[in-house]
C-alpha cells in the first residue's frame, strides 16, 4: 500500500515539474512565427481584377480594423508581385487562396507569400521628384480606409485617375516598387522602365518566376497582385508573428500604351 502511494506521489511530482518546464520554455523562447494568433485585419468589398477595363475601377480599396491582441510594434503592410504570364499568376494565387481557406494552413500563408513567391513590400513617395526617399507603406494598428491606384490612367489628365495612395481621406503619396521604380511601365521617365526577369538572387526580386518573353501567354501586359498582411515582432524581437494574408486584387498594366 505504501509502495503504491509513493509511486503515485512521484508521478504527481513528475507532472508538476514537466508543467513548469513547458511554461519556462514557452516564456523563454517566445511564440514561433508559424504559431500566429493574429486575425486578418483587412476587409474588402470588391477586388479589382485583370479583366477590369474601366480605369475608374482599377483601384484597390480596403479597410483595416484594430487588433487588440497585437503589441505596440504590430503594423499592416501591403505586398505586391509583378507577373507577365496569367497562368503563373493564377497558379500562385490559387495556392495562397487554398491556404487562406484552410484553418490548419492559413497562418503559413505569409511565409509562402514572402519566401516561396517573393512578394515585396509596397513603397510610397511624396512625389516623383522624391523617389529616392520612398519608404515602405505602413498602416498603424487602427481602423483605416485605404485606396491605392498603382498607375496614372491619364485620359486628358483626369486627376482622379492619377497614381496615389489615400488613407482616411488624405493623400499619403505615390505608390512605388521596392526598387524605387514606378508602375507606369514603358513610359519615358527613368523610373518607368519595364520589369525584367531577375538575373540573380530572385528571392529579392518582384519578378520572380517571370516567363521568357517569347513563351506562350506572354505579351505586352503585366499583372500586379496585391496582398495585405499584418505582422509584429514578439516583445523580445526574436520572432515575427503574421496574420493570414488577405487578397486585395489584381490589375493589368499594358506597357505598349501611355494610358495603361
Amino acid at each position: 500500500m505504501k509502495k503504491a502511494y509513493n509511486s503515485k506521489r512521484k508521478y504527481c511530482i513528475f507532472l508538476g515539474l514537466l508543467s513548469i518546464c513547458l511554461i519556462f520554455l514557452n516564456t523563454a523562447c517566445g511564440l514561433d512565427e508559424l504559431d500566429a494568433v493574429l486575425d486578418d485585419p483587412f476587409s474588402t468589398e470588391e477586388n479589382p481584377n485583370i479583366d477590369t477595363e474601366d480605369n475608374v475601377k482599377r483601384v484597390f480599396s480596403f479597410t483595416t480594423k484594430t487588433l487588440p491582441e497585437a503589441n505596440d510594434f504590430g503594423k499592416s503592410y501591403i505586398y505586391y508581385k509583378i507577373y507577365n504570364n496569367v497562368s503563373t499568376m493564377n497558379s500562385e494565387v490559387g495556392v495562397i487562396d487554398g491556404m487562406i481557406n484552410d484553418a490548419l494552413r492559413k497562418y503559413n500563408s505569409a511565409l509562402t507569400l514572402l519566401d516561396n513567391y517573393s512578394y515585396q513590400e509596397l513603397y510610397c513617395a511624396s512625389s516623383y521628384g522624391n523617389v529616392s526617399n520612398a519608404e515602405q507603406f505602413v498602416l498603424s494598428n487602427a481602423v483605416h480606409s485605404v485606396s491605392i491606384r498603382l498607375t496614372n490612367y491619364f485620359e486628358e489628365a483626369v486627376a482622379n485617375n492619377s497614381a496615389k495612395i489615400i488613407v482616411d481621406g488624405t493623400e499619403r503619396g505615390i505608390p512605388f516598387r521596392f526598387n524605387y521604380k514606378s508602375f507606369d511601365f514603358g513610359r519615358t521617365n527613368p523610373y518607368d522602365e519595364k520589369p525584367v526577369k531577375a538575373e540573380t538572387d530572385e528571392r529579392n526580386s518582384d519578378t520572380r518566376n517571370f516567363s521568357d518573353p517569347t513563351a506562350d501567354g506572354v505579351d505586352a501586359n503585366y499583372y500586379v497582385v496585391l496582398y495585405g498582411l499584418f505582422s509584429m515582432p514578439t516583445d523580445t524581437f526574436e520572432k515575427t508573428i503574421y496574420s493570414p494574408v488577405h487578397y486585395l486584387g489584381a490589375v493589368k498594366i499594358d506597357s505598349s500604351v501611355q494610358n495603361n
